[in-house]
C-alpha cells in the first residue's frame, strides 16, 4: 500500500514539474511575448495635471522626431499631491473603450 501512495506521489511530482520547465521554457523562448503599439495618429493623447484642483504643475504631451509621444512633466508645490499624467482615448466616447 505504502508503494502505491509513493508511485502516486512521484507521478504527481513528475507531472508537475513537466508542466513547469514547459511554462518556463515557453516563456523564455518569447511564447508570452506580445506588444501593442498606441500611435497617436490612431487614437488622441491628453494631458491631464493637478491644475483643477488648484496645483501648479506644468506639462505637455508632444510627439518626438522619431514618433513617440513624450509626457513632460514639471510637478509643482501648490497641490498636496502634485501629479501629471496622459490619458489615451481609444474610442471617440468615453463610454466605451
Amino acid at each position: 500500500m505504502f508503494t502505491k501512495i509513493y508511485s502516486r506521489t512521484l507521478f504527481v511530482i513528475f507531472v508537475l514539474l513537466f508542466f513547469s520547465v514547459a511554462a518556463i521554457s515557453w516563456f523564455i523562448s518569447g511564447g508570452a511575448h506580445s506588444t501593442y503599439h498606441i500611435s497617436p495618429t490612431e487614437f488622441q493623447f491628453r494631458y491631464i495635471d493637478d491644475n483643477p484642483m488648484g496645483g501648479d504643475t506644468l506639462g505637455e504631451v508632444y510627439q518626438n522626431e522619431d514618433g513617440d509621444v513624450v509626457l513632460d512633466c514639471e510637478l509643482g508645490k501648490a497641490y498636496r499631491w502634485p501629479f501629471c499624467e496622459v490619458a489615451i482615448s481609444l474610442t471617440p466616447s468615453a463610454m466605451r473603450g
